[in-house]
């Protein structure tokens, strides 16, 4: 509770960040580890706020500051992993397996650790499709995700495509270059040189962070799936008929998993088969 009007954003935004920096430390949140290890709990939230105000919310800041030690929870314990850096696991491709890297559950506080950072690349594709199924509206929008169990301050690069290009909506890319509308950038990111050499410089802190956020905004992104929805209506029966179509864009070298349909109803329908 608060005596004050306070944003909405920085409250969410906080919040975010006490759960990040738990897993820094515990190497993954769930109801065992926070079990286990709640008095070092305890004392990272004595120290990320102080008197309802929010102070530290680093994990490399916070090391000095913090006396209790990581206790790690057995393995079977650990749930499948769902987040972004977690879904660094085992897939299959091209028939062969790829040795999961197993970072999401480690704390940055493990002191056998080797001097690692890793990253993740994850995009949402949002588009809104007419009646005929054609896209009226599709925009992109991406995180590259990295953690870190590098200790010190090393400066590291990360370079993207030379047919990135920058620019509003009203500014159209030619073909072949990928026009990134807005983004966000981490602190520890040099901006200065980010939109003339597409290189991001920076030192990064220990634990997991958003190393740049992104949108891409088009009139058309070619869609991994097709969608055609049919209706047909029995007024006598009180019944709505719905078909729907559901066609793979996939080349034959890529595959999806995971894939799950949800159909919104309106508040007042009956039953549904």
């Amino acid at each position: 509770t608060t005596k004050f009007n306070v944003s909405p954003s920085i409250t969410m935004e906080f919040i975010a960040r006490i759960v990040r920096v738990v897993k820094d430390y515990c190497g993954i949140l769930n109801e065992e580890s926070i079990r286990k290890n709640f008095v070092l709990i305890y004392e990272l939230l004595d120290e990320l706020m102080d008197f309802g105000y929010p102070q530290i919310t680093t994990t490399g800041t916070l090391k000095p500051h913090v006396a209790n030690e990581t206790l790690l929870i057995d393995e079977q314990m650990v749930e499948t992993p769902t987040g972004l850096i977690d879904n660094l696991k085992v897939m299959a491709a091209g028939g062969q397996r790829v040795a999961s890297s197993n970072c999401s559950n480690r704390p940055v506080t493990d002191r056998m650790a080797k001097d690692e950072i890793f990253m993740d690349v994850l995009e949402k594709l949002t588009v809104v499709l007419n009646p005929r199924g054609e896209p009226v509206l599709s925009h992109i929008d991406g995180v590259v995700q990295m953690k870190s169990f590098v200790p010190g301050e090393p400066e590291m690069r990360v370079g993207f495509n030379e047919d990135l290009v920058f620019g509003s909506r009203g500014y159209n890319a030619v073909y072949g270059q990928t026009q990134m509308d807005h983004y966000l950038l981490h602190d520890c990111v040099m901006a200065a040189e980010f939109e003339g050499t597409k290189t991001l410089s920076f030192i990064p802190p220990e634990g997991e962070f958003d190393l740049i956020r992104y949108r891409v905004t088009r009139d058309s992104i070619a869609m991994p799936f097709r969608i055609w929805a049919y209706t047909e209506d029995y007024p006598a029966d009180y019944r709505v008929e719905l078909n729907i179509k559901l066609r793979c864009e996939l080349s034959p070298k890529h595959h999806g998993s995971n894939m799950k349909v949800d159909i919104a109803l309106p508040r007042d329908y009956v039953s549904a088969s």
